[in-house]
């Protein structure tokens, strides 16, 4: 006689050895995903609040801004935005500095087309304070809010928006985009090298200089060099004229359509929006509601809307954020926001807010006794519904 009893328990061994081997791979292979995945949300959150922090909101209302109620009235259609290049060396936006640029973005809000008009810092308007003065001053001598009022008030204009960037801003900008394409003439070339020199000096870099004209793609420092040329044929015209092509030109790289969603996220949008984009579509695919937050989250869920629209099934605005692109793609969605608490860099608050509301709503719809279930006696009631009297 044989006994098998050994060869039996170790052929039986065997099968649960390979299937705690298959476990332990796929554990493994779950841990890691989720390392991965919690790297990219913590790279993706710090990567936010690193292009957060570099904002400094400024909370002007229209109240503290001149604007003639019969201009307002006049350019109602018209949102006109002012960009201000302020000529800070140092990373600040205080007062003392010139807005040695002054652009007006005036956007048709009926036909969507955009026009940019620069204003000369040297024209003399009327500085409420300080008399006839250059508008460069302006800024100098009461920030935004001076700028903005004296500009409407001399011009005829409605800014109550505006931008305000100094050179280490448009360095930044314009390196973050790759670039921008501009010809650069031989009148041009025998000063931009000077302008090179000094800020790669200011900001510890190294652009090279442009020794012969010609076409090239400029950084952030040529760029800001070749906007700041205004010894050439042309004076200050054409210093302005310099600005608004570096301007143009990065908006061109961005030039797109409504019908391309995608393609708008690739050029203005960030990983940030791109995930949360894919995360919109995600739960709508598999029905899943989703809570819109502030500007970022609304801006990725308009993208996933005009890729999709059944994705607004799916979504639920949280608070009104005060930013006013929120506005704009909330109405573009037809979302009407449950909350306006008045915030902006509101860390999520919202959120919550909406998730306890729905948790309410749906234990009112479940779990709400009807009047039968609560012995309610309904004799004296009136069926508003049926009668016509009331």
């Amino acid at each position: 006689m044989i006994n098998l009893s050994k060869k039996e328990k170790h052929s039986e061994d065997k099968p649960k050895k390979k299937i705690n081997l298959a476990l332990k791979i796929a554990i493994i292979i779950v841990i890691i995903i989720l390392v991965l995945v919690a790297t990219i949300f913590v790279a993706g959150y710090i990567f936010l609040h690193s292009k957060l922090d570099k904002l400094n909101y400024v909370d002007l209302s229209k109240e503290q801004i001149y604007i003639d109620e019969k201009v307002e009235e006049d350019l109602e259609e018209y949102r006109n935005i002012a960009l201000l290049g302020i000529d800070a060396r140092a990373d600040t936006f205080d007062l003392g500095y010139r807005s040695d640029c002054i652009m007006i973005i005036s956007i048709n809000q009926k036909t969507n087309k955009v026009k940019i008009a620069s204003v000369y810092r040297d024209i003399y308007m009327d500085v409420e304070g300080y008399g006839r003065d250059k508008i460069t001053h302006a800024y100098a001598y009461g920030g935004p809010q001076l700028s903005l009022s004296t500009l409407n008030k001399n011009l005829d204009l409605n800014i109550s928006e505006f931008v305000a960037v100094n050179f280490d801003t448009v360095r930044v900008a314009v390196n973050s985009i790759g670039g921008v394409t501009i010809n650069v003439d031989d009148q041009e070339v025998k000063y931009i090298n000077s302008y090179i020199n000094a800020l790669n000096k200011q900001f510890g870099t190294n652009s090279a200089n442009i020794t012969v004209p010609g076409t090239y793609n400029l950084d952030g420092v040529q760029a800001l060099a070749y906007s700041r040329i205004r010894y050439t044929a042309g004076g200050d015209y054409k210093r302005t004229e310099r600005m608004r092509e570096v301007l143009t030109k990065a908006l061109e790289m961005h030039n797109h359509t409504q019908n391309m969603p995608f393609e708008i996220v690739q050029k203005m949008g960030g990983f940030d929006i791109a995930g949360l984009m894919g995360c919109f579509l995600g739960a709508a695919y598999y029905r899943i509601p989703i809570v819109i937050d502030g500007v970022i989250s609304i801006s990725a869920a308009l993208a996933a809307y005009c890729t999709q629209h059944l994705v607004k099934d799916y979504v639920f605005a949280s608070h009104h954020s005060a930013e006013p692109a929120y506005s704009i793609a909330a109405e573009k969605m037809k979302l009407r926001p449950y909350f306006e608490l008045d915030m902006r860099l509101g860390e999520g608050t919202g959120c919550p807010f909406t998730m306890y509301l729905a948790d309410a709503a749906t234990k009112i719809v479940r779990e709400m006794a009807t009047f039968e279930q609560g012995n309610v006696d309904k004799s004296n009631y009136i069926d508003i519904r049926k009668d016509t009297t009331i």
